[in-house]
């Protein structure tokens, strides 16, 4: 149903019934493991994958203390085989600091996806309609837009529609969740408002 409304969505289910769904498998969301005492079960798996350092699923849960002498060698062998940065190359923190991210993101899947962006040290900027304040009224939004600046704007006004046009020829990435209807609503909008050329004093 929700394919032919092109909508994502899905059933509130149980933890149980979520991992035991065959595409979140296929997905990687929900990955399986062996572990040594309970034999073969199925755990969140990535929330996200970086092409440079891909990371491994697939092993089970460590058991308290398992890798602690190697993860403290490992450390002392990245202390003393460190590079220090060029001269006048500044230092990058984090590995998206200095990227600019713009969330239109709706309910939890878009934002939850900006905020892992953030979570790595992009600038992203949520975007809210006047509509949006029953969401950070509950849960969802705590977990989904943590580590993020905000602005509301009302896009039925073509003085906030400018300032959205402002911060999207700014930004290195617009993310968002929106039905193609309205995603192409709005884009058909921003289209209109650069060729009347409004200005705002």
């Amino acid at each position: 149903a929700s394919a032919k409304a092109e909508m994502t969505m899905q059933d509130v289910r149980s933890v149980e019934a979520s991992l035991a769904d065959p595409l979140f498998l296929e997905d990687g969301c929900v990955t399986e493991t062996t572990d040594p005492e309970l034999g073969k079960i199925r755990t969140f798996g990535a929330a996200y994958k970086m092409s440079a350092t891909p990371g491994k699923l697939g092993t089970h849960a460590p058991k308290v203390g398992e890798h602690t002498a190697a993860v403290k060698a490992e450390g002392e062998k990245a202390k003393s085989t460190s590079v220090p940065a060029a001269k006048g190359e500044k230092k990058i923190k984090r590995p998206l600091e200095g990227i600019t991210v713009l969330d239109l993101g709706l309910a939890i899947a878009g934002p939850f996806g900006a905020q892992l962006l953030a979570d790595m040290g992009a600038n992203v900027i949520k975007i809210n309609g006047l509509f949006d304040l029953f969401w950070h009224r509950v849960h969802i939004a705590y977990m989904a837009n943590r580590g993020k600046k905000s602005i509301t704007l009302n896009l039925k006004d073509p003085r906030a529609m400018k300032i959205l046009l402002d911060l999207v020829a700014k930004a290195d990435i617009v993310q968002h969740n929106m039905r193609y209807d309205a995603a192409e609503r709005l884009d058909r909008k921003s289209t209109r408002l650069n060729s009347s050329h409004i200005t705002i004093s």
